[in-house]
């Protein structure tokens, strides 16, 4: 075992001196349009945010900052934000129970899912070329609140919790161009918990002065939040479209 973790540290070293070369630093902000699935529960019922209630796609936003140095052994580091709301209204089509609350079939709800989200992440790049692969760890922080509003009662459910997750990204540029093709995964999957946050974009990047380049993604966005404890449930994955634009100086 101490073997395994002198190679380790020996790997890390290498690639930090060999591949790390420049200072680099990445800021982007991005508009998302996710639309939820799966169901949630606070209670007796199991309760599809799609077709009990009526939840479509809508707008979200999320941002970033990165930073990439040539010091060994301390890996670069990014945060991302993302702020996630969607409302709906509905008629009901049956009933359901939710925070010892019964919502009856015919009834008029106004509902609204939170996700806001950090993410703060730890990364090492072991390749820098036509291909480049990060791998690292990702601590994400939800926060996450579900409001259902009817005639008969208005009840909320929610939660904060830090979530540490493992965190891959890789890119290949398109040669002659100032394209790539990227996808970056953060995943962790434990006895009845299960998240991921997963990108797959197609991106250009352009030279607009010494040191600045311009850039641009196109892709899709989706996220999965699968956990059970007592009578609360969640299994949800909220999906979309995105496009982003940055700043790499």
């Amino acid at each position: 075992m101490k073997k395994f973790f002198i190679a380790l540290a020996t790997t890390f070293l290498l690639s930090s001196l060999l591949l790390a070369d420049a200072l680099g630093v990445k800021a982007g902000v991005a508009y998302w349009q996710p639309s939820p699935t799966g169901i949630v529960k606070d209670g007796s019922s199991n309760i599809d945010v799609e077709n009990d209630l009526g939840f479509d796609s809508d707008s979200a936003y999320f941002g970033w900052v990165s930073f990439e140095h040539f010091v060994p052994l301390i890996p670069n580091f990014k945060v991302i934000h993302t702020a996630l709301s969607i409302t709906a209204d509905t008629k009901l089509e049956g009933d359901f129970e939710f925070k010892g609350n019964v919502y009856k079939n015919g009834e008029d709800v106004s509902s609204e899912l939170t996700l806001d989200q950090t993410d703060f992440i730890l990364y090492y790049q072991f390749l820098d070329t036509l291909v480049s692969f990060d791998v690292g760890l990702n601590f994400k922080y939800f926060q996450g609140e579900l409001d259902i509003n009817g005639t008969s009662a208005n009840k909320s459910t929610s939660f904060s919790v830090v979530v540490p997750m493992a965190y891959g990204k890789g890119a290949i540029k398109i040669p002659a161009t100032n394209f790539s093709v990227e996808a970056d995964l953060s995943y962790i999957s434990y006895d009845k918990y299960e998240f991921y946050d997963f990108k797959a974009y197609l991106a250009y990047e352009k030279k607009i002065g010494l040191i600045t380049k311009i850039g641009a993604q196109v892709g899709y966005r989706t996220e999965k939040l699968n956990v059970e404890y007592d009578k609360r449930a969640s299994d949800v994955e909220v999906g979309g479209p995105f496009g982003a634009i940055y700043l790499h100086f």
